[in-house]
């Protein structure tokens, strides 16, 4: 009897604290990340991508941990996914570019770079 009533209260406390299953997921990515654990950090973000697919952030985080181990082909697409889902994120305009300048790619790097300097005169900054 305890046992069947204890998944309901873990359930029940998350929707206290008000965070989806993908938002948690988005989080534990996230920090996955900023530890060097990348391909965990990866599967968190599958997962909160897989919950919620409208996760511009998710996309975004995605990337720059693909980036970090050297995917830079499935960072660019995330990133464009992220954009696609949020035009107005200057920081995947930025990111993308600077994958863009690593694939040698300069028309496409100048072109987020004119981007995000719209969208937030102070982002566009170059990794060399």
């Amino acid at each position: 009897m305890i046992l069947s009533i204890a998944p309901v209260t873990v359930l029940g406390l998350a929707a206290c604290f008000g965070l989806s299953d993908a938002e948690k997921r988005f989080n534990s990515g996230s920090k996955l990340m900023d530890q060097g654990r990348y391909d965990e950090a990866i599967d968190e973000f599958d997962l909160a991508l897989f919950s919620d697919g409208s996760m511009a952030a998710a996309y975004h985080n995605r990337a720059l941990t693909e980036q970090r181990t050297g995917s830079l082909s499935s960072a660019i697409k995330d990133y464009t996914r992220s954009i696609e889902l949020d035009p107005e994120l200057a920081v995947a305009y930025q990111d993308r570019a600077n994958d863009y300048l690593e694939t040698r790619d300069r028309q496409s790097a100048l072109a987020d770079l004119e981007q995000s300097l719209e969208l937030d005169d102070q982002s566009a900054v170059t990794q060399t």
